[in-house]
């Protein structure tokens, strides 16, 4: 059985791998294959100039959460906001390492 990690409701009609929600920002390959983890240039570009957040593709509203690595702060650069639902699913579904 896969784990779900509470999946917010507004996250219900993402695709999922492995019982895990695909970020709106997350690219494929041509064969369906999601690159968890990778941002394209564009999805970048439409995350930051629309003010979008980078897992579920809604307007982020007053409060964003931005999740940083140390290497993120050394390099200062980090991927786009999450929105504060987003956020809670993230930090607690996510596999990728901190």
């Amino acid at each position: 059985m896969t784990a779900t990690h509470d999946i917010p409701v507004h996250l219900a009609g993402r695709p999922r791998t492995g019982g895990l929600v695909v970020p709106w920002s997350t690219p494929a390959t041509s064969t369906k294959l999601h690159l968890f983890g990778k941002l394209t240039d564009l999805s970048q570009y439409r995350c930051l100039t629309r003010t979008l957040c980078q897992v579920c593709g809604n307007r982020l509203g007053q409060l964003a959460v931005l999740f940083a690595r140390e290497s993120d702060l050394t390099c200062q650069c980090t991927a786009p906001a999450v929105c504060p639902p987003c956020a809670s699913y993230s930090s607690r579904a996510c596999p990728m390492p901190g």
